[in-house]
C-alpha cells in the first residue's frame, strides 16, 4: 500500500485559461466518478470484546491502562455531573473576558457564576463543555461494562441517558444555529448524539426493550427531528447532522430514518456530492474543516461496519480516503499546510492524530504505525493484525493548480508560493482572495497564521478580515462577500500564475500575478476601480510577514500616526509609523536568519505604514507594511531575492 495516493485531478502543469467557473456540485459529480476508478484500500472496523479481555489479561501494560481508565470513570461517577436546570450555551463563548483568549476547560474547572452579557455566556459555555464531556464518559462507562462485565458502569451510563431523555423536551429550543435543546447549537447536539448512541449500542443486552424504546422516542427521534430541520445549505454542520440521523436510524432499526440520513436531499451522499470538489478537498476551502468533515464521517463508517450496513458506503469511504491524502500535495517544506479560510491556527500536513483516528477505516501506513504506538479503546477492541507494508516515499510536492478548489501552488527548488484565489461558498470564507503564503527553502516569509476561537472578538474584527491578509484594499476595506475568481494563467513550466477577482468588491476588481525566475520571486498586484465609481480613492496593499523589516534610513517618519481609515482591523495594530515614500523603494527582510532584498515598484508614490500586527496563537505578533496610493487604479510589484545573491 502506498503511503500517498494522489488525487486523479492533481495537475503538475495546467496552463492558461483554466476553467474557474465550474460549480462545486459539478466538481463533486466528477469526483464521485473519479474515485470509483481508484484502487483505494479501505479497512473494515471490527469490535472484538473477547479478544480485548484476553489481551488485558495477558499484558500488564494494558492492565495498567484499564486501571487508569477505571480511575477516571470512578472519580467522575462519584457525584452528579449534570443538572436539569442547566441551559447549555455555545462552547466558543468560553473566553477570558480580559484577554479574549479561549479558556482551557478541564473536569476540575468550577462552573462560573451567572451574570449578564459575557458572564452569562461564559457560564452557559461551561455547561456545554461539561455536558459534552459527560457524553464521552457515558460512552466510556459502557465500554468498561462490555470489557469487565461490571454492571455498576452499565447502570450509571444508562441512568445518564435516562436523564437526557427525561429532560430533553423541557429544555428550551435554541434556534440561533440550527435547532437544539440539550446543547446550545445543533452541531454540538449532533456530535453529542453520536457519543450517546455508542453507549446505547454497547448497552444492548443490559438495557431492556422498554428502556431502549424510551430512549428512542423521548431523546433520539426528537433530536433527529430537530437536526433534519436545518436549512443552511451545504456545510460541515449539515454533514454532522446527516451522520447523526443515519446512526440513529441504524441503531434503532428505523430504515426510513437511515435512508433520510444517507440518501435524502440533506443526506450524507448529497452533501458529499455537493461539498467535495474534484480535487478531493471539502469546498469550504479550509484544511481544518476538511479534517473536521472526515472526523464527522468516521463514526458513520465505523457504526455501519459494526452493524453490517457498510456495503453501500464504499464510494463515500473511498472519497474520504482521498480527502485525507489530498492536502499533502500542498504541504510546505517545513511540514505545515497553508491556512486558507477559517482555521484555528496552522496544521501539520501529516496530522498524526487525524491519521491515527481514521485508520480504523481509512487505513494508511502512517495510521498503522500510530495505531501500534497508542493505547485506546479502538486499538484494544480492533488492533492491527497485519504486518506493516513496506515504507514508500511520499509523492514530492510539485507546482499544482487545484482549479475546482481555487487553490494553486508554484514550487521550485528555491520558492513555494500558495494562493487561495477564490471561494466556493460563504461558509468560513475570509476576506483573503488572492492572498499568498510564501516560503524560501523551507523558511517562511509570508505565513497565514489562521484565526482564533470564534468566540473571541479578534476573530471577527481582525483575523478573518482583509487587513490580516496580503491583499489590496479600497479606502481601507478589502474583499466584499465571496467570489470564485478567475484563473488567467497557470504554467508550471515558466513558474507563472495569474488570478483575478473581477467581483472583488462592488466598486473594484483585483488581479495578482506571481512569477519565479531562479532565486527571484516577483508578485504583482493591481486594483482597478469600476467605471461607475466617481473620483479618486485610497488604494492600498497589505503585506504581513513573519520577518523583521529594515527600511532605508532618512525617510521622514511620523510616530504615533493616525491609523488608516475605513475597513476593519486596523485598531489591532500597535507601534504604528507613517512615511511618505517614493514610487520605487527597497527594504531588507530578516526571516529566521535568512536575509532577503525586497524591491518595491509601484505605479505612484505612496504613504507607507509600518506596524506590529497580531498572529496566532495570541499574543504572538508579526510585522506589517501597508502601502496606500490615491487614484483610480494602482499597481504594486514586489520582488524578493536572497540578499547575498542580489546585484
Amino acid at each position: 500500500m502506498l503511503l500517498l495516493v494522489m488525487p486523479a485531478s492533481a495537475s503538475a502543469n495546467t496552463s492558461a485559461s483554466a476553467s474557474a467557473s465550474a460549480s462545486a456540485s459539478a466538481s463533486a459529480s466528477a469526483s464521485a466518478s473519479a474515485v470509483s476508478t481508484l484502487d483505494v484500500q479501505i479497512r473494515v472496523a471490527k469490535e472484538n470484546w473477547g479478544g480485548a479481555r484476553a489481551l488485558v489479561l495477558a499484558d500488564t501494560s494494558w492492565q495498567s491502562w484499564i486501571k487508569g481508565r477505571k480511575q477516571v470513570m470512578d472519580n467522575w461517577m462519584d457525584r452528579p455531573r449534570d443538572k436539569a436546570e442547566w441551559i447549555s450555551g455555545w462552547q466558543h463563548d468560553l473566553i477570558d473576558p480580559t484577554t479574549q483568549a479561549l479558556l482551557n476547560w478541564t473536569p476540575n474547572m468550577s462552573i462560573p457564576p451567572d451574570g449578564a452579557g459575557t458572564q452569562g455566556k461564559l457560564r452557559h459555555a461551561w455547561i456545554s463543555r461539561q455536558r459534552s464531556y459527560n457524553f464521552e464518559r457515558v460512552a466510556e462507562a459502557a465500554k468498561l461494562y462490555r470489557l469487565l462485565g461490571d454492571t455498576r458502569y452499565a447502570e450509571w451510563a444508562a441512568n445518564q441517558i435516562d436523564f437526557y431523555a427525561s429532560n430533553y423536551a423541557s429544555w428550551p429550543l435554541r434556534t440561533w444555529n440550527g435547532k437544539a435543546r440539550m446543547m446550545g447549537q445543533s452541531l454540538d447536539e449532533a456530535t453529542g448524539t453520536i457519543r450517546l448512541l455508542e453507549a446505547v449500542r454497547l448497552l444492548q443486552g443490559f438495557s431492556t426493550p422498554a428502556r431502549n424504546a424510551m430512549w428512542r422516542d423521548k431523546l433520539f427521534v426528537p433530536i433527529t427531528n430537530n437536526l433534519n430541520d436545518f436549512d443552511q445549505g451545504v456545510n460541515n454542520i449539515a454533514l454532522w447532522h446527516a451522520v447523526a440521523v443515519s446512526n440513529v436510524g441504524m441503531q434503532f432499526n428505523l430504515p426510513g430514518l437511515t435512508s433520510k440520513g444517507l440518501n435524502g436531499s440533506k443526506g450524507v451522499r448529497a452533501l458529499m456530492q455537493a461539498g467535495v470538489t474534484q480535487d478531493f478537498i471539502w469546498y469550504e476551502g479550509s484544511f481544518t474543516y476538511n479534517a473536521y468533515v472526515l472526523r464527522a464521517l468516521l463514526p458513520l463508517f465505523i457504526q455501519a461496519d459494526l452493524l453490517g450496513q457498510a456495503s453501500n458506503l464504499h464510494t463515500e469511504m473511498a472519497t474520504a480516503k482521498q480527502m485525507l491524502l489530498a492536502p499533502l500535495q500542498l504541504r510546505f517544506d517545513d511540514g505545515y499546510l497553508p491556512t486558507p479560510s477559517d482555521a484555528d491556527g496552522r496544521s501539520r500536513a501529516i496530522d498524526l492524530g487525524l491519521f491515527f483516528e481514521l485508520n480504523r477505516v481509512l487505513e494508511t501506513r502512517i495510521g498503522q504505525v500510530e495505531t501500534m504506538r497508542h493505547k485506546t479503546w479502538g486499538t484494544l477492541v480492533d488492533p492491527i493484525s497485519n504486518p506493516l507494508p513496506p515504507l514508500t516515499p511520499m509523492t514530492p510536492v510539485v507546482s499544482t493548480h487545484l482549479a475546482a478548489t481555487r487553490m494553486a501552488m508554484l514550487k521550485t527548488p528555491a520558492w513555494q508560493v500558495f494562493t487561495h484565489y477564490g471561494q466556493l461558498t460563504q461558509h468560513h470564507a475570509q476576506e483573503e482572495a488572492l492572498s499568498t503564503e510564501i516560503y524560501y527553502q523551507g523558511t517562511g516569509v509570508v505565513i497565514d497564521p489562521g484565526t482564533v476561537d470564534y468566540g473571541s472578538a479578534a476573530h471577527e474584527q481582525y483575523f478573518r478580515r482583509a487587513v490580516a491578509h496580503n491583499v489590496p484594499l479600497v479606502d481601507g476595506a478589502g474583499q466584499v462577500g465571496w467570489s470564485p475568481g478567475v484563473a488567467k494563467t497557470f504554467d508550471a513550466a515558466s513558474n507563472t500564475m495569474e488570478f483575478s477577482q473581477p467581483n472583488y468588491r462592488p466598486d473594484a476588481s483585483a488581479t495578482r500575478k506571481v512569477t519565479i525566475q531562479g532565486d527571484r520571486l516577483t508578485e504583482t498586484t493591481s486594483i482597478q476601480l469600476n467605471a461607475d465609481q466617481k473620483g479618486n480613492h485610497r488604494l492600498g496593499f497589505v503585506f504581513n510577514t513573519v520577518c523583521q523589516i529594515a527600511l532605508p534610513d532618512g525617510w521622514p517618519t511620523q510616530s504615533n500616526a493616525v491609523r488608516p481609515q475605513g475597513g476593519t482591523g486596523f485598531a489591532y495594530w500597535t507601534g504604528l509609523t507613517l512615511r511618505e515614500v517614493p514610487q520605487d523603494w527597497q527594504a531588507e527582510l530578516n526571516c529566521s536568519g535568512k536575509r532577503f532584498k525586497l524591491a518595491v515598484a509601484a505605479s505612484a508614490a505612496q504613504k507607507l505604514y509600518t506596524a506590529s500586527a497580531p498572529a496566532t496563537p495570541m499574543p504572538h505578533r508579526r510585522n506589517v507594511l501597508y502601502m496606500e496610493i490615491v487614484g483610480r487604479a494602482a499597481i504594486v510589484e514586489m520582488k524578493f531575492s536572497p540578499a547575498d545573491n542580489t546585484q
